[in-house]
């Protein structure tokens, strides 16, 4: 456990984070990564948690089937939008490290809710549209229900819960409502909501959160201006190549495609690639990311302009993304 000074101290970085496990407050030294992911296919957020332990931890409380993780996460301590949630964990698994004299635990929780998985039920909500449902099982799962704006569905039916729960009910919902010339869409968020939107309202979203490069603002403790509230710096990257697709496309310049509701739009990649021997890959900016690597290799990659080019308001820009 962590007293409140070594946490307040501890935390010198863009972002105030503070978690705990069943009201255990973890010292950040240990903390080795974090994680929070919301995605338009997921009903519930994902939080991931790494923890670097030499064993004390365990013994001062063993993290149990039925245990809360509970995380504080803000721009600073006097952040007025502070997110607080709250994740039941749902998996966990102990790898050992340092010689074996440490222990890196791996902890995967979902957004705390009421009876969203159990029990299972038979039900039916008759002449009833899609929203009408999804907002009743919001309320009954504990979680704020949020419609899109201007979202319309024209499916007035009948709606049978036929043995199953909330979460397979959702789904079954997911894929028989309608929205006239776009596609339905059911998430959660970190802020307790279900959000009941379309694609169309998604894609028409501008930017919350930009990821920059830059070694000089990423070692910087303190906030630059209001501005830099909205990104996160990063001062290194690493590219992961599972197939040699890239490796065959490289030389020739890259190109890729999305619909925006108007048309099909078209991106071209221009080639600026060098060979892996040189050791050189490079941001938008010019600086030199990374610089170590192997020489041995002599193939042609085409990295740096193939960053966040999938934007649907300005090509030139990184693409959204949150928490």
């Amino acid at each position: 456990m962590a007293s409140k000074n070594e946490i307040d101290m501890s935390f010198r970085q863009n972002w105030y984070c503070k978690i705990s496990i069943d009201d255990n407050e973890l010292i950040p030294k240990n903390i080795v990564s974090c994680s929070i992911r919301e995605w338009v296919f997921d009903f519930l957020p994902r939080i991931e948690l790494q923890i670097q332990d030499d064993g004390a931890l365990t013994e001062a409380f063993p993290i149990k089937d039925d245990s809360v993780l509970s995380i504080v996460l803000g721009v600073d301590p006097d952040d007025e939008n502070m997110i607080e949630a709250d994740f039941d964990i749902v998996d966990k698994t102990i790898d050992v490290i340092a010689g074996n004299k440490q222990t890196l635990i791996s902890l995967s929780g979902l957004l705390k809710t009421n009876n969203f998985f159990w029990p299972i039920k038979s039900r039916s909500f008759s002449n009833k549209t899609s929203v009408d449902v999804v907002q009743t099982i919001a309320n009954e799962i504990g979680l704020k229900f949020v419609k899109g704006d201007n979202l319309n569905t024209s499916d007035l039916m009948s709606w049978l819960q036929l043995n199953i729960n909330d979460y397979d009910f959702l789904r079954h919902i997911l894929q028989r409502l309608y929205v006239p010339n776009s596609t339905g869409l059911i998430y959660g968020t970190v802020q307790n909501e279900l959000i009941m939107t379309s694609l169309k309202n998604e894609i028409e979203k501008g930017q919350s959160i930009q990821a920059k490069y830059s070694v000089k603002n990423f070692t910087n403790y303190k906030i630059i201006d209001e501005q830099d509230k909205n990104t996160i710096w990063y001062k290194d990257y690493n590219f992961v190549n599972y197939t040699n697709q890239m490796n065959r496309l490289a030389a020739y310049g890259l190109q890729g495609n999305y619909y925006n509701f108007v048309g099909n739009q078209t991106v071209n990649i221009s080639d600026n690639s060098t060979t892996l021997s040189e050791s050189s890959y490079k941001a938008h900016s010019g600086e030199n990311v990374r610089n170590d690597m192997f020489g041995i290799l002599n193939i042609n990659l085409s990295f740096s302009n193939c960053v966040n080019f999938f934007s649907p308001n300005n090509l030139n820009k990184s693409s959204s993304s949150k928490y």
